[in-house]
């Protein structure tokens, strides 16, 4: 997650108790050790677990067996205003597009 910080806020904003974090960065490609790391950690704070994006629950399975239990926290997200997004998305489109020679008929 590229701000962990947050993540472990919304997760005790609904009320849970972290009993550690830990935020490798974005696009972080797991290792055996991550996973003994985590273990590790999981046991000397007495959690039930590791919580984690669907994205990075993904990676982590890709290094099955877990030693612990992995928990997913999904995420949703949403664009506001929407409106403003899909017209400056639509004129992204059809610069690109008039760039590269494409035909420009992009939906306003």
């Amino acid at each position: 997650i590229a701000g962990p910080a947050r993540f472990t806020r919304r997760v005790e904003d609904a009320g849970y108790l972290v009993a550690g974090a830990w935020g490798p960065g974005d696009h972080h490609r797991y290792t055996r050790a991550d996973i003994a790391r985590l273990a590790r950690d999981v046991r000397a704070g007495g959690a039930a677990g590791v919580l984690t994006t669907s994205k990075d629950a993904v990676r982590l399975r890709a290094l099955r067996p877990l030693a612990v239990p992995v928990y997913e926290w999904p995420m949703r997200v949403t664009i506001e205003p929407a409106a403003e997004f899909a017209a400056w998305l639509s004129a992204q489109v059809r610069a690109a597009r008039a760039k590269s020679g494409h035909s420009s008929a992009v939906p306003a």
